[in-house]
């Protein structure tokens, strides 16, 4: 590059000396032509005035004399200059070869190095070479060691999960023989003090002591149930991707009310090392840098450190472990999490609505119009309901839909209190909860709960559509809630909450009254 541009240098400046002496050459014949032309003139005049006016113009001569020496001291003039002119271009011109001279030693100098940074280059691109294909034979030996370690670990996971499940049935077979043995002994202790009392009534205690027993067992049996399921699919029972999701939204949620704060202070160290191990546990996992849990998490950790980068407490430790961890994860898409504030005129602007009229407005509806509901009036519906209150913001509540079919006619097979609805029009919906979303023995019910506030919106989100809907409490066994979920592909750690007939109000609709109770009857306050 450079001796190409040394090269164009040269040639402007030869260029330009070639055109100051074209010039020079140019304006020195023009004053010779004038200077000779200007000399034939006055001397074909002085001879004309001498042969015929000689006399009296022997002074005009003499000027005309005094011209010629003018205009030849002015030529002699411009002669010097030129000779001065030529003489700076010589001397630049010599300049000019000095620097060119200096340029090509310069662009020796240049083209040696080269060809000795090429020599390197050659000798290094050797040695990379070398270096790349002992590290891929490296890395295919550490690839194959993972490879067998995976194995060996998946071997071992499947050993323990397996070991898990013997335990775990081991425990519910255990749990109930000693809940029954209970029962029974405290069955004998009654039998034995209705023994001891009263001798006469002993066979009529007996008779309906096997009425009752059967009664206790029924419900005994479902107790029983009810807490062995929990105890194997709930939240700590083991890992599985689902319940760390579950584990990850309850920690977040639990960062996110920490910066719920108008007055902040450093907070949260354990909270952000749970996340983080809980992201690291799932890694193991296929396409979990695409999922909810994941984005969630990562999300709220740059949160996280946005407030401490914000309040400058970024030399704690609890900022260094974030940005560390962070650092990796640049690539994960952004989401809206943490707090943010808003006006008492804003919240005014979305409470303003007439909400007394509309839920006085939504009954129990039995008769539908014959049509499938529009999936654009469903997602609208559960985009609505999804809002709905959640323990700790976990969402476990999932929405099974059965508009047509065998699996519809056994939802439809299955509910109790069926009596009177339009069943040909009829859209059935099982709203279920995932019990992997729960945790700790005082969650147990929660998932209830939490099924009927999402259940509630749903059916209040429906009605703004012109979708009327009934719910079917499922107070139905636990053994037929297992073959209903198995015949309707409902996942085994699921709890079905209801069912809920839905469709498009009919022209005309006609509802049950059913009055209300007062106020006073609600609502009682405790000084």
């Amino acid at each position: 590059m450079k001796n190409k541009i040394n090269e164009i240098k040269k040639v402007n400046m030869k260029n330009v000396l070639q055109e100051k002496d074209l010039q020079l050459n140019e304006t020195s014949k023009k004053y010779k032509r004038i200077v000779l032309l200007s000399t034939k003139v006055t001397f074909y005049i002085i001879i004309i005035s001498f042969l015929v006016y000689k006399k009296p113009f022997e002074k005009e001569l003499q000027e005309k004399n005094k011209e010629i020496e003018n205009i030849k001291r002015h030529l002699n003039k411009l002669i010097i200059e030129k000779d001065q002119l030529y003489s700076k271009i010589q001397i630049q011109n010599n300049t000019l070869q000095n620097q060119i001279f200096l340029l090509r030693n310069q662009n020796s100098k240049y083209e040696n190095d080269i060809i000795l940074n090429k020599s390197i280059n050659n000798e290094l691109n050797d040695q990379l070479k070398s270096y790349q294909k002992d590290l891929k034979n490296k890395n295919k030996e550490f690839q194959h060691k993972s490879d067998i370690f995976m194995k060996q670990i998946t071997n071992f996971e499947d050993i323990i999960n397996k070991y898990k499940k013997e335990i775990n049935e081991k425990e519910f077979i255990i749990n109930s023989l000693r809940d029954r043995i209970n029962v029974n002994v405290k069955e004998l202790q009654e039998i034995k003090s209705e023994l001891l009392k009263n001798n006469s009534t002993l066979l009529l205690n007996l008779r309906g002591g096997n009425y009752e027993e059967n009664k206790l067992s029924f419900l005994d049996k479902e107790y029983f149930y009810d807490k062995n399921f929990y105890n194997k699919y709930n939240m700590v029972s083991n890992e599985t991707f689902n319940k760390l999701g579950y584990s990850l939204i309850f920690q977040t949620h639990s960062l996110e009310k920490g910066l719920s704060h108008f007055k902040l202070r450093p907070f949260g160290k354990e909270k952000i090392k749970a996340i983080i191990r809980i992201l690291k546990a799932e890694l193991k996992y296929n396409n979990h840098e695409r999922h909810f849990y994941f984005i969630n998490g990562i999300n709220a950790l740059r949160e996280y450190k946005k407030i401490y980068e914000k309040y400058k407490w970024i030399k704690r430790s609890e900022y260094k472990i974030v940005s560390r961890f962070l650092k990796y994860y640049r690539y994960i898409e952004e989401q809206k999490t943490g707090a943010y504030i808003l006006t008492k005129e804003e919240l005014k602007n979305d409470y303003s609505i007439d909400y007394k009229k509309f839920i006085k407005s939504r009954h129990s509806t039995r008769n539908y119009k014959n049509l499938k509901l529009k999936f654009d009036d469903i997602k609208k519906a559960v985009e609505m309901a999804k809002y709905s209150p959640s323990a700790c913001n976990r969402q476990y509540i999932k929405l099974h839909y059965y508009p047509t079919g065998k699996m519809k006619q056994n939802v439809i097979d299955y509910s109790i209190g069926k009596s009177g609805l339009y069943l040909e029009g009829v859209n059935t919906f099982i709203i279920t909860f995932d019990v992997n979303g729960l945790r700790g023995v005082g969650e147990r019910n929660q998932g209830y709960f939490n099924a009927g506030l999402f259940s509630t919106n749903l059916v209040n989100a429906f009605h703004s559509l012109g979708i009327g809907t009934c719910f079917i409490q499922f107070n139905n066994s636990s053994e037929q809630e297992e073959k209903l979920k198995k015949i309707n592909d409902i996942p085994s750690n699921e709890r079905i909450a209801v069912i809920l007939y839905a469709g498009y109000y009919d022209d005309k609709s006609i509802f049950a009254r059913s009055p209300r109770r007062e106020f006073e009857d609600y609502f009682m306050e405790h000084k």
